[in-house]
């Protein structure tokens, strides 16, 4: 939000190439007009990293200076009937990812909208 102040271009530019779309939620089947925007990645991926890292000292009082994997398949399924086989490829990486870590340590007050979880690995691990 504090860039938007700063440069409130910023917001005509990500909305200036909008779509609109229907979203349906997959536990309710209710359907909701709204807007697709694109964004760029790379920007994106640099403050989900800054996040981390923040979210990291914040409950472990360390910097974390080593690789983060972040892991937003949110921004990777589609709606178009035709490539749902890419949804199923994304659902697959989110149920390995949920075995992963399921006996990690969960923080944050409100698992539907930020799921944080972490686990500490060896160099030798990966």
């Amino acid at each position: 939000m504090r860039g938007i102040h700063r440069n409130p271009s910023i917001i005509r530019r990500i909305l200036s190439d909008q779509s609109t779309v229907t979203a349906e939620d997959v536990l309710t089947g209710n359907k909701e007009k709204t807007i697709a925007v694109k964004i760029e990645y790379g920007r994106f991926a640099g403050s989900i990293d800054n996040l981390v890292r923040a979210i990291c000292f914040h409950h472990f009082g360390i910097k974390m200076l080593d690789g983060i994997m972040i892991q937003p398949e949110f921004m990777l399924l589609t709606l178009e009937p035709e490539k749902a086989s890419i949804n199923e490829l994304i659902n697959g990486i989110t149920k390995a990812s949920d075995i992963f870590f399921a006996n990690s340590k969960f923080y944050g007050e409100n698992p539907e909208f930020l799921n944080i979880k972490s686990m500490k690995m060896n160099k030798a691990e990966g």
